[in-house]
């Protein structure tokens, strides 16, 4: 039930960027999207319903976010330590 769980909230972190690489693939120029299954659709479309979730749940690193910001303002700080550290 856990692991039921757990693939559900993978699908629904994922649609959102399925739904708008899906629709890049197959809109027309003008904005339009006639459904018409090409190659590249149905291939995007059996990745994200069978290889995303196996990914996901073999490679849990890859579900942490691994972005730290810093600041100009504490990148300054920290340069002016290391200068007065070799004067």
């Amino acid at each position: 039930m856990k692991l039921l769980k757990r693939i559900c909230s993978d699908y629904l972190h994922g649609l959102v960027f399925f739904i708008i690489v899906f629709y890049f693939m197959t809109a027309n120029p003008d904005g339009s999207m006639p459904l018409k299954w090409s190659f590249v659709n149905v291939y995007w479309t059996i990745s994200f319903l069978i290889a995303y979730p196996l990914l996901l749940e073999t490679v849990p690193s890859i579900k942490k976010i691994n972005f730290h910001m810093k600041s100009l303002q504490s990148r300054s700080i920290h340069m002016e330590d290391k200068a007065t550290k070799k004067l």
